[in-house]
């Protein structure tokens, strides 16, 4: 069960979606993009590891998240822990790793 109070509407979810999987690091149109879909001030979620932790914090106040490195331990990871269930997710990058795995708690 999900502990969030955030909605998004479908068409932004799947564009998001779509933007997220394909990201390789840092990228101003999906920081806009995360910033408009949230009802958010727009900063650095796709640059900055803080950044990307505060949508964590904003979708799920009570998440906690650890950061690591993938099986292969050449790409980051992310698992964020919502309600008792774990989202992991490995990218290019420590925030884009965090940005997946909320995104994979928030569709779930």
């Amino acid at each position: 069960m999900k502990e969030t109070h955030v909605k998004i509407d479908r068409k932004d979810a799947v564009e998001l979606h779509d933007k997220l999987m394909n990201a390789t690091g840092a990228d101003k149109n999906l920081d806009q993009h995360i910033a408009r879909a949230f009802a958010l001030q727009s900063r650095e979620f796709s640059a900055s590891i803080e950044d990307a932790k505060s949508v964590v914090e904003y979708l799920f106040p009570k998440a906690h998240i650890h950061l690591g490195y993938g099986v292969t331990g050449v790409f980051p990871s992310a698992t964020l822990s919502v309600a008792g269930r774990l989202y992991t997710s490995e990218a290019p990058t420590v925030p884009i790793a965090i940005l997946r795995s909320s995104f994979m708690a928030l569709a779930d």
